[in-house]
């Protein structure tokens, strides 16, 4: 890992820096962590990993993941273009997130070109939803999860949690209810509409917008169930203005990882309660079962006087690891201007 010039300003500790920073192409986490680098001195050249049309948001995309053949025809124009558009940059860093949907060739091709760069891919989904993570770590230097337990498993990874974007100073005048913000997997649906029902029994209001692929939301057109259901991904703006309006944040992760996930992030930025099934979040530095209530699957129900209680409050101490400008100190490995490059160092999550 490059050092950096031991006069870099304290606030702009990757002066100088040349990143390549290929992101998932949805949400707006793209564009926070983009600005995020930009902002501590980065040179920073933003790329996606797959094209637009095979986002969720795309009307064809659904159709066109379910062909193998056409989406790898889609995928490697999109390379083509990558390749076209990156011919002429040097980069000292190249920082990868997820990294599934790029080929083995496009990233052996990047290696080739940028000899010198040092190549970081970060997960934050559990490596067992990645079919090909084994091929795809051997592109990479350094390797990062959002799990503890896939980096518990694996010595080789390095175990960093997600980051919020926003942090609030001043609470709302009047928060009230939970809201929950996600896209549909698994038995996500099933657990959203359970809660909200015994929540809004007990007099809980609670905003849910569950973003689906199109095949879905035909599926859930078809059956005249449309409540909550949307085919557009909510703005972000949005979601961080409901969030800051709720009590609390219901959290239903995928039952085969255990990290944190984002909006668990946020809702510490934001100072808000937790809902969640994550078992694992009893794990954390910042839990305390006065802000966070942990769910089973079997019995999710919002205890009776979780939400009357006083406001959810973080240790200021803590809530800093987990802002974005730490996560990206963390993640390239520069805690310091004068320690890029620095063993890992032990962190309390």
């Amino acid at each position: 890992m490059k050092r950096m010039d031991s006069s870099t300003a304290p606030d702009r500790p990757l002066e100088g820096r040349r990143i390549l920073f290929v992101g998932v192409g949805f949400f707006s986490y793209d564009t926070i962590i983009a600005d995020g680098l930009r902002a501590m001195g980065a040179d920073v050249e933003a790329v996606a990993e797959r094209p637009g049309l095979l986002l969720q948001s795309h009307l064809l995309s659904s159709p066109i993941n379910k062909l193998p053949l056409l989406r790898k025809r889609v995928q490697r124009r999109h390379e083509d273009r990558l390749k076209a558009q990156l011919d002429d940059h040097q980069f000292d860093t190249v920082l990868v997130l997820k990294g599934d949907s790029l080929g083995i060739g496009f990233l052996d091709l990047l290696r080739r070109a940028h000899p010198e760069a040092t190549f970081i891919l970060y997960q934050w989904d559990s490596i067992n939803l990645i079919k090909n993570f084994s091929e795809l770590r051997k592109r990479f230097d350094r390797c990062l999860t959002f799990d503890r337990r896939d980096a518990a498993s694996d010595e080789t990874l390095v175990f960093r949690p997600l980051f919020f974007s926003r942090q609030s100073k001043s609470l709302e005048a009047s928060p009230h209810g939970a809201v929950f913000v996600g896209s549909m997997h698994s038995n996500r649906l099933k657990l959203v509409k359970q809660v909200k029902s015994y929540a809004e029994a007990q007099g809980i209001p609670v905003r849910v917008y569950i973003r689906m692929g199109l095949f879905n939301f035909v599926s859930q057109f078809i059956k005249g169930d449309l409540r909550d259901i949307h085919f557009r991904a909510l703005p972000y703006e949005t979601y961080v203005a409901w969030t800051k309006q709720a009590e609390a944040v219901l959290d239903f992760p995928h039952p085969l990882q255990s990290g944190l996930t984002m909006r668990t992030l946020e809702a510490i930025g934001l100072g808000k309660k937790i809902i969640t099934t994550n078992r694992e979040i009893a794990n954390y530095s910042f839990y305390g079962s006065e802000n966070i209530c942990v769910l089973t699957e079997e019995q999710p129900l919002i205890p009776d006087g979780f939400l009357d209680r006083t406001p959810a409050v973080y240790d200021p101490e803590i809530v800093k690891r987990f802002s974005l400008q730490q996560w990206l100190l963390d993640v390239l490995d520069c805690n310091s201007p004068s320690d890029c490059g620095s063993t890992e160092a032990a962190r309390p999550w």
